[in-house]
């Protein structure tokens, strides 16, 4: 049940998600998979009062988990509490150091703190851990940019529209760093 409340959920059928996730609890409810996947879910609605009771739910579990340090992590993101946020997907990456979702929300947290070399590094790991996830090169390509990396900046980003093509807003982005090149080189004769 928890993975095909998963398949619903990719296709933003939520509420259809969530009920078989209620389903899946029901019969175990000491999974943290599926309090893990109601927060992801209620982020998603933009129902911050309800991930952060799942997830102080799933903190009663006292159960050490990556998921609960994640979890944590993204409702601190979704509150724009940054410090916290970084601290809760450090701890998380220590336990999953291969998780390409937890890297780049910690590159994310890191980047928003303006600790660009380990945000940088973080999102590095992500793309190493799963060359695919297109959040990934997304957001190292907006690190770039911000550094004034213009050129990686748009490596980066032309691979996102590579993996996703739906990221049309890339494409107004890209014109923007083109035009900063164009003003650089015509400047350094």
């Amino acid at each position: 049940l928890n993975n095909q409340a998963a398949v619903y959920a990719d296709m933003l059928q939520y509420e259809k998600a969530y009920l078989l996730l209620d389903q899946a609890e029901s019969f175990d409810n000491s999974l943290n998979e599926i309090r893990y996947n109601k927060i992801l879910i209620a982020l998603s609605e933009n129902r911050l009062e309800d991930a952060k009771k799942i997830l102080s739910s799933l903190k009663s579990s006292n159960v050490p988990s990556a998921l609960i340090e994640i979890a944590d992590g993204l409702v601190k993101m979704t509150e724009g509490n940054w410090s916290e946020a970084e601290k809760a997907l450090s701890s998380a990456r220590k336990m999953q150091p291969n998780n390409a979702y937890t890297c780049v929300n910690h590159g994310i947290a890191l980047a928003k703190l303006k600790r660009y070399p380990e945000a940088q590094t973080a999102m590095q790991d992500a793309i190493r851990n799963d060359a695919s996830l297109a959040v990934a090169h997304r957001s190292l390509g907006l690190l770039y940019c911000e550094l004034g990396l213009f050129y990686l900046a748009e490596a980066e980003l032309q691979q996102t529209i590579q993996l996703d093509s739906s990221q049309t807003d890339l494409h107004a982005i890209l014109e923007q760093i083109r035009s900063w090149m164009s003003a650089i080189n015509s400047s350094n004769p």
